[in-house]
């Protein structure tokens, strides 16, 4: 995954591609992909971290999508 796509905050560092977006918990070795839906694809959270997973995703998704579209913006320029 591009290191460019990617920001930290509150201790959870997000990722994404153009199918993926990654979670990563700082200093944990904890990490999960989702699905652009938020279908959950891989976790290490376990199942008690799935409702945080959802959450983060809703919390992160507006960002993620508006910084998909200007790497587009860009793309097509």
């Amino acid at each position: 995954m591009n290191t460019e796509n990617s920001f930290t905050m509150m201790g959870i560092t997000t990722q994404w591609d153009d199918d993926t977006i990654t979670i990563t918990e700082v200093g944990y070795p904890r990490t999960a992909t989702l699905s652009n839906t938020g279908k959950i694809l891989s976790s290490t959270f376990g199942p008690q971290g799935e409702s945080f997973l959802h959450h983060w995703f809703d919390r992160v998704r507006p960002t993620v999508e508006g910084l998909r579209a200007i790497d587009r913006e860009y793309a097509d320029a």
